[in-house]
């Protein structure tokens, strides 16, 4: 009947509607989705790019797998002894990591042992990077099991959350090592650092230092 054919025709049309729609929005998607691929490409690129100027082409040694010891006669509040010395090529200064989390550096050598100062010691202070907003620091131990951010000229910038890691200023660290993340309490105005590494629970560390790749 005419009627019904009409009717058809009708609901035809509209199901062509709701397919273009459907079609236009999913396009419209898809190039939010590519922009949003292209923008991390370039953040990606990006921090790739400062990573290598920080870095300036800095290497890693051979790792040294050391176990922890006790450390009874410390100088320091807050160190560990681990049983690996200079016989092993270990030497001042070298980065003692758990995992992948930074936890101090040598200061103490020995034929077959050597001391690790670690972040949470008062006399710790080492060069960072607060992220996001890029923020540099300076991460100061307590002699608790907690570090603080001191020395900074955007305290403003720095969140609750976010991210501490080394910023490869003075070479002694390798950039982008990562350290904690920040515990701000509204109540007190110390920008604490909640360590990813439990230090007490430490059992066996790496021990790497970074030199400058040679430009061939």
């Amino acid at each position: 009947m005419p009627e019904n054919l009409l009717k058809d025709s009708y609901l035809t049309i509209q199901n062509h509607k709701k397919l273009y729609k459907e079609n236009e929005k999913i396009k419209s998607e898809l190039e939010i989705l590519k922009a949003k691929d292209l923008l991390n490409e370039f953040i990606i690129s990006e921090n790739q790019r400062l990573k290598n100027i920080v870095d300036d082409h800095l290497v890693k040694s051979d790792t040294i797998i050391a176990k922890v010891l006790s450390d009874k006669s410390s100088p320091y509040l807050r160190s560990i002894i681990i049983n690996k010395g200079s016989k092993h090529k270990v030497n001042l200064g070298m980065v003692v990591i758990d995992g992948e989390y930074l936890v101090g550096k040598i200061v103490e050598v020995n034929y077959s042992s050597s001391r690790v100062l670690l972040l949470s010691d008062l006399n710790s202070k080492i060069p960072v990077i607060v992220e996001p907003n890029t923020v540099i620091s300076i991460l100061s131990g307590t002699g608790k099991d907690y570090g603080v951010i001191q020395y900074s000229k955007k305290y403003e910038d720095i969140k609750n959350e976010s991210v501490i890691y080394t910023s490869g200023a003075g070479s002694l660290f390798k950039a982008g090592i990562p350290i904690g993340r920040m515990n701000i309490n509204n109540l007190s105005d110390e920008k604490k650092v909640d360590f990813f590494s439990d230090f007490s629970q430490l059992k066996f560390v790496k021990v790497v230092s970074f030199k400058k790749s040679e430009n061939k």
